[in-house]
């Protein structure tokens, strides 16, 4: 017979009820949102500075660009240049009559060429990315915590104390997105995870960093 089992042998509910938790939908959860940092006109690259990244619009403005491009460029998108062919006595540059120009927080330099002036660094310093939206396409920029940088995929990033062995705090870093040899270097006041980043640049021409 299909019944040959009393139905009443068999419990219905083996779980009490009261063990499974029924959610209360008048309970309201904390959401935790990520702010997502806004880029801005100028992202900050290792072969050199992307203008309106994300748009169609998206031009890069690469590392051995002729000075009169990448000049227009950023006139269009930033204005005139506060400074125009600054010194550069407080750095050490590769070759003799370097130029360079300013954008508000944005330095670009360019290099003599036989054809002309050739892009060849870009430096950030000052106010924070908060505030002059440069940073790179990871959100890093001035201001940027060492723990942000930490965050990077270990391969890509080196972080190092600027005077090893020595009570200053100062630290130095470089970050390789590609693992192409093409680097952004910088500075923090101190390697723990609260230094901040005080300086970024990328390119060759300007030696920002004694070495030895």
């Amino acid at each position: 017979p299909v019944s040959s089992v009393p139905v009443s042998s068999v419990p219905v509910s083996s779980v009490p009820v009261s063990s499974v938790p029924v959610s209360d939908p008048t309970d309201t959860e904390e959401v935790v949102e990520t702010e997502v940092r806004k880029l801005g006109v100028v992202t900050l690259a290792e072969n050199g500075l992307l203008l309106l990244a994300g748009t169609e619009n998206q031009l890069l403005l690469a590392f051995d660009t002729p000075q009169e491009t990448v000049m227009s460029s950023l006139i269009s998108v930033l204005g005139e240049p506060i400074e125009e062919n600054l010194t550069m006595e407080d750095v050490v540059c590769f070759t003799p009559n370097s130029m360079a120009f300013k954008f508000a927080e944005l330095e670009v330099i360019f290099a003599p060429y036989d054809q002309g002036p050739i892009f060849s660094q870009w430096f950030v310093a000052d106010t924070g990315a908060v505030d002059s939206e440069l940073w790179t396409l990871n959100r890093i920029g001035v201001g940027s915590s060492v723990s942000e940088l930490k965050e990077l995929p270990q391969s890509q990033i080196l972080i190092e104390e600027v005077f090893p062995g020595t009570n200053d705090p100062a630290g130095k870093f470089r970050i390789d997105p590609f693992g192409l040899g093409m680097f952004i270097h910088g500075l923090t006041s101190s390697t723990n995870d609260q230094g901040k980043i005080l300086q970024m640049w990328a390119g060759e021409e300007c030696q920002r960093l004694s070495v030895g």
